[in-house]
């Protein structure tokens, strides 16, 4: 496994490779998930070329690696489900362009929330537009797979227009995604699910792992509050009341998925925090003790990771 952290608590807070590339050292973290939001494509060429040259060597230099790329907060959007189809087609473009670079930062997987559909829209054609959005997937695995990127990964969400919030659209999608050119698997949050499906299993986050997880290459992890209403770090205050165990997490990882699979499954903490202090200033503090409570749960069952 890859004990990986997603890089969005570091943006705004440490906005330079030479400052967050620090911070995952510091961390001593060997894997990352870096954000759109960190390494956006909407920077020209030319600063995109540079910031390549310098996160390689600093990731050489600090010893950690960029395992996979995904869109941000400031990228959840609509993308693939805009109305305007000149839009759509930007967002194509983006996506090839952003797996391009991150590309050649080493990253092999690429992944997003799969798209989102606006309120009117996903009440007069959802299903048109997930069609087509779907669509959008299919070719993006055959620009991605031309600039080296071995997999795509999505995100099933939590209510119906972000799609992926219930098991019966989960699988419409990966039925859909099959025959890309290069894999398209998910990307798994348990703390996802329609919390007013009839269905516990559409939001419950063991029976989701249950079900998903071989279907997955990632896992989004966070603390989650019991009644799935806000989430948090993996801290000593937050783990007592917290939904999510650790050990219990790796266990039903671990009945559901071969070795091969496990090898290369990603562990990602998606942590971040509000812009209130003391959360503000304690952030790396509350990423690393989260890191901590994984790498015991992962020893204590001799579990292998990187």
């Amino acid at each position: 496994m890859k004990l990986s952290v997603n890089t969005g608590f570091l943006v705004n807070r440490y906005p330079s490779p030479y400052q967050w590339c620090k911070v995952i050292k510091e961390l001593d973290v060997k894997n990352i998930q870096l954000t759109a939001d960190l390494f956006s494509p909407n920077y020209p060429d030319q600063i995109l070329k540079e910031e390549v040259k310098v996160i390689n060597k600093l990731s050489k230099e600090y010893d950690f690696k960029v395992y996979s790329a995904f869109t941000g907060g400031f990228t959840r959007v609509n993308h693939f489900c805009h109305p305007n189809k000149n839009i759509r087609d930007y967002w194509l473009s983006w996506f090839g362009k952003f797996a391009e670079y991150t590309a050649e930062l080493g990253a092999k997987r690429l992944g997003s929330h799969i798209g989102i559909i606006s309120i009117p829209d996903n009440i007069e054609s959802r299903e048109e537009f997930q069609e087509r959005c779907i669509s959008y997937w299919i070719k993006l695995a055959e620009i991605a797979s031309n600039h080296g990127i071995e997999e795509l990964t999505w995100e099933h969400m939590s209510i119906q227009r972000e799609q992926g919030h219930t098991c019966e659209d989960i699988n419409k999608i990966i039925k859909g995604l099959k025959d890309a050119k290069i894999p398209i698997r998910m990307c798994l949050d348990p703390d996802h699910g329609d919390l007013t499906s009839h269905n516990k299993y559409d939001y419950e986050p063991y029976g989701l792992i249950d079900r998903y997880i071989a279907e997955s290459s990632q896992i989004h992890l966070k603390q989650t509050t019991k009644d799935k209403r806000s989430n948090g770090p993996f801290t000593l205050k937050n783990n007592k009341n917290g939904l999510i165990n650790a050990q219990k997490v790796l266990n039903h990882i671990y009945k559901n998925i071969n070795k091969d699979s496990i090898d290369k499954l990603e562990l990602i903490l998606e942590i971040n925090s509000r812009e209130r202090e003391p959360d503000d200033s304690q952030i790396i503090n509350a990423i690393n003790e989260s890191l901590n409570y994984w790498r015991k749960a992962l020893s204590e069952m001799n579990l292998k990771y990187e």
